[in-house]
């Protein structure tokens, strides 16, 4: 055929196949594509399906078609070359696919038409997470992931996507679990209130930027709720504790400032001080402590 050649060399070990494939592309929807009789599923992102639909502002939009378009348009009508090295369980060769130096399965997911799909990979979470950033293709709306959406499933026992929903007395916009916050998502509140990170099963897990009604603020990493690991909490005042928690109190080693200039410096146990040392504005030596007992 004038536009398509495979250069292809079969292993036969398991059910791996190393191949490059090469030619003109037609495709079947936002994450795969056929050359010649080759059929490519792009690796490491699922895409909408071509009848789904997402949800803007109540109004249902045709997504998965959407996408279809999208990597339609960044083929181009070009010769491609998709990379791959085994095959899935329909005979599809799962592969990266490459417009000369582009690399069109990251392309489709910054475009915000295809979500990274950390189940087999990682790679292309970065792309996602610019996407979100920049409010493009289906992070503008509400949607169902698509491994979910082809189950059946719906918003109230999926894992979706919420533009915003009332959640408590906040507002909610960001990954839910069963009506429930749990992915990324972000979180804020009338009173001024606002986190943004991790959560699971509506509870603050993994990374967050969080500030609180008071003016302080924490940017570190939780756990089931509670503070735990490396953190760095800021009163309204600026004085900082820069250092670990437990259980949501300091706890091991950390550096507490204050707006004075002076500083503990040490290991917390239970959020008490336990030993280290504290230094006035000078750096001149104050106070030591010793398994929590204070020595001036």
């Amino acid at each position: 055929m004038k536009f398509f050649s495979t250069f292809l060399c079969l292993f036969l070990l398991s059910n791996f196949a190393f191949s490059d494939v090469t030619g003109k592309a037609h495709v079947t929807d936002g994450d795969t594509v056929k050359i010649g009789d080759v059929r490519v599923r792009l690796h490491g992102i699922d895409a909408p399906e071509q009848k789904q639909k997402c949800w803007k502002a109540g109004q249902a939009w045709s997504c998965g078609r959407e996408s279809t378009k999208t990597l339609n348009t960044l083929i181009n009508n070009q010769i491609i070359t998709c990379k791959g090295d085994t095959t899935d369980q329909y005979g599809r060769l799962i592969a990266v696919c490459y417009l000369k130096t582009t690399d069109l399965n990251a392309a489709i997911v910054e475009a915000g038409m295809a979500v990274a799909s950390r189940k087999y990979s990682t790679q292309f979470v970065p792309n996602e997470q610019s996407a979100r950033q920049k409010n493009r293709g289906i992070w503008t709306s509400d949607f169902v992931y698509p491994w979910d959406w082809r189950k059946g499933k719906e918003f109230s026992n999926s894992h979706a996507h919420i533009v915003s929903a009332s959640y408590g007395d906040g507002t909610y916009t960001g990954e839910i679990l069963g009506g429930t916050p749990h992915g990324q998502g972000d979180w804020t509140f009338p009173d001024g209130r606002k986190f943004v990170g991790g959560f699971r099963n509506g509870n603050f897990h993994g990374y967050f930027n969080a500030t609180f009604s008071d003016g302080s603020s924490y940017v570190g990493y939780y756990t089931n709720g509670m503070r735990e690991g490396q953190g760095t909490y800021t009163k309204k005042d600026g004085s900082t504790y820069v250092g670990e928690y437990l259980n949501d109190k300091r706890h091991g080693q950390g550096t507490r400032t204050y707006t004075d200039g002076s500083k503990f410096i040490g290991k917390y146990k239970t959020g008490a001080r336990w030993t280290g040392t504290e230094y006035d504005k000078d750096d001149n030596i104050t106070v030591t402590y010793s398994e929590g007992i204070r020595t001036e």
